[in-house]
C-alpha cells in the first residue's frame, strides 16, 4: 500500500497530465541567458541522485498544472503518481524596503544599468551592485529557498524540481522576476529609474542653459531678435 501512495518510488509514473505547462527545452541544459544559468546552478550543484532527472522529465512532459508568482512565493501544482495533484511552494527571502531604494539610487546613476534595465535586459554586472548592499540577486545554495511539497518525501522531490525547470524558463523571459521574488516590482523599479532618470536630464538642461545664458558677451554687440540674421553671421 504504501509503495501505490508514494509516486517517488522508482517503480511508479505519473498519471497523464492534461493542459500542463510543457518545458521547452527537451536537453539537459536549461537556460539560455546568464541568469538563468546561475538559477539552474544552484540546483544541479546540489546532488539529489535519480530525482534530477525524474524532475526535468516531469517538466517536460506538462506535469505541472498551475504555476504563481506572488509576494516571494512560487505557489505550483503537480501532477503525479496519485489523482490528487502535489501542492507545491517555493519561498525567497525578501530584500528589505531600505536596500531596494539604496538599490535603485545606484542602478538609476549609473547609465548602463539605467539602459539596459530600461530595455528589459539584466546585465551581468549587476550581481555586483546587489552583492555591495548586502542583497543576494540569486540564491546561493539551495538551502536559502524555502521549499515544501504535500507528498511528504522531504528534501527536493521530483514534483519541486519540476518547478523549478519550469521557473528557469519563465526566468529566461523575465529576468525581472528575480527581483520580483526578492521583493520589488518590476513596474515599480522601472518608474524609480525612469523618474530618476528624468530628473538628471533636467538637471543637466538647466545647467547647459544656465552657461549658455550666463556666458560673457562682446560688449556692444545686441543679441538680434531675428532668426535668419543669427544663422546667417548678420
Amino acid at each position: 500500500p504504501l509503495l501505490l501512495m508514494s509516486d517517488s518510488n522508482r517503480n511508479t509514473r505519473p498519471l497523464t497530465a492534461h493542459g500542463g505547462i510543457r518545458a521547452q527545452t527537451k536537453s539537459r541544459k536549461v537556460g539560455k541567458n546568464w541568469w538563468t544559468k546561475r538559477w539552474m546552478a544552484v540546483l544541479e550543484n546540489h546532488y539529489m541522485g535519480a530525482e534530477l532527472p525524474r524532475g526535468r522529465a516531469y517538466a517536460q512532459a506538462g506535469q505541472v498544472l498551475a504555476l504563481k508568482i506572488d509576494n516571494g512565493t512560487v505557489s505550483a501544482t503537480v501532477q503525479g503518481a496519485r489523482e490528487q495533484p502535489h501542492k507545491v511552494e517555493i519561498k525567497f527571502k525578501a530584500a528589505p524596503k531600505k536596500n531596494w531604494e539604496k538599490l535603485t539610487d545606484i542602478l538609476s546613476s549609473q547609465a548602463i544599468f539605467a539602459a539596459k534595465l530600461l530595455s528589459g535586459q539584466m546585465p551581468e554586472s549587476i550581481e555586483e551592485v546587489f552583492e555591495e548592499q548586502g542583497v543576494s540577486l540569486f540564491p546561493q545554495d539551495i538551502e536559502d529557498l524555502q521549499t515544501q511539497c504535500t507528498c511528504k518525501v522531504g528534501g527536493l522531490c521530483r514534483h519541486i524540481i519540476s518547478v523549478y525547470y519550469i521557473l528557469a524558463e519563465e526566468f529566461d523571459r523575465d529576468p525581472f522576476l528575480f527581483m520580483r521574488l526578492r521583493g520589488l516590482e518590476r513596474n515599480k523599479l522601472i518608474c524609480d529609474i525612469g523618474s530618476s532618470v528624468k530628473r538628471s536630464s533636467r538637471k543637466k538642461a538647466d545647467y547647459l542653459d544656465l552657461e549658455l545664458h550666463s556666458g560673457p558677451r562682446e560688449a556692444g554687440v545686441p543679441f538680434t531678435r531675428e532668426v535668419s540674421h543669427f544663422w546667417n553671421g548678420g
